[in-house]
């Protein structure tokens, strides 16, 4: 399922990107850029919140 979305996102972007000028590129890669960067981020912080708190509840419960 995940390679059939990857290869239709692929296609869709060939597509946009033939119809479109440099500038319009330029700003979907800087907008696809942004927006994986936030997903990452977001990802990371959402992990690293799950693993303090149960960093958190280990030590109190070792008290």
């Amino acid at each position: 399922m995940k390679s059939i979305l990857v290869f239709a996102s692929i296609q869709i972007m060939i597509y946009i990107f033939s119809m479109s000028n440099t500038l319009t590129i330029s700003i979907i890669v800087l907008g696809s850029a942004l927006a994986l960067f936030a997903g990452v981020y977001l990802s990371a912080l959402i992990k690293d919140k799950r693993h303090r708190r149960k960093a958190v509840n280990a030590v109190l419960e070792l008290r």
